[in-house]
């Protein structure tokens, strides 16, 4: 006997469609973490600094203190574009930096803050996640929006470290 199944056809994400980075947005949130590490990892070297990936109490060994990761991937409509970060732990131990991943359909940029100044962005940014079983507070979100209207993406503008073309990106 034999059976054909048809799988769906994957649609590309409005306003990747002609991102060179497109595929990314068809991996699961543990390869998208990972993409993340290894592109902070990439950014830190190029500064000097030495780095191994961890997978404990943080995502990134460096040398000037241990770093949380988180990696998102812009939305895009008609008149917007938005990142949105979760599972940020303020009260976890051991990670001094926090680092935010934004990989846009044209280009990926990479924000570094310490634990304490993640903690005095601004609160239309930063609120308290949504994963029940979690003490009040315990996890954080960040999310942004750039329109016509707003931009709250330029909020995190003084942790820029670094903008890398999605030209400039190779994917294996």
């Amino acid at each position: 006997m034999n059976i054909t199944l048809t799988l769906p056809k994957k649609e590309t994400k409005k306003g990747w469609e002609n991102s060179p980075l497109a595929p990314l947005t068809e991996v699961n949130n543990q390869n998208k973490g990972s993409f993340g590490t290894y592109v902070v990892k990439a950014v830190l070297e190029s500064n000097g600094e030495t780095c191994k990936v961890i997978s404990d109490k943080g995502d990134l060994e460096a040398t000037n203190g241990r770093s949380e990761v988180k990696a998102a991937f812009a939305s895009y409509s008609n008149t917007s574009v938005a990142l949105w970060w979760n599972q940020v732990r303020p009260a976890q131990g051991g990670w001094s930096r926090l680092h935010l991943v934004g990989f846009f359909a044209d280009k990926v940029m990479v924000w570094e803050m310490s634990k304490n100044e993640f903690l005095s962005l601004d609160d239309t940014i930063v609120t308290d996640g949504h994963v029940t079983g979690d003490a009040d507070g315990a996890l954080k979100e960040v999310k942004v929006r750039k329109n016509t209207k707003t931009d709250t993406i330029s909020l995190l503008d003084e942790y820029l470290i670094a903008t890398i073309s999605a030209d400039d990106v190779t994917l294996n």
